[in-house]
């Protein structure tokens, strides 16, 4: 959670629309996720992730339900 919403909060303040905002937030968690699942770590590899967190590769798709 914690990382969710710095990154989401980052993206905000740079000026970023709301729907590109949080799909990048989440595109960077998963990618850290899934990082740590792949290096066996106990913890997220938050620092380990450096640039990758700041332009994830993971896309995520983000929908309005109405």
């Amino acid at each position: 959670g914690d990382l969710l919403t710095a990154l989401f909060a980052a993206a905000v303040v740079e000026g970023q629309p709301m729907s590109y905002a949080l799909a990048r937030a989440v595109g960077a968690v998963v990618e850290t996720v899934m990082a740590a699942d792949a290096w066996g770590a106990s913890e997220l590899p938050v620092v380990a992730m450096g640039a990758r967190i700041r332009q994830p590769s993971q896309s995520v798709r983000i929908e309005r339900l109405v």
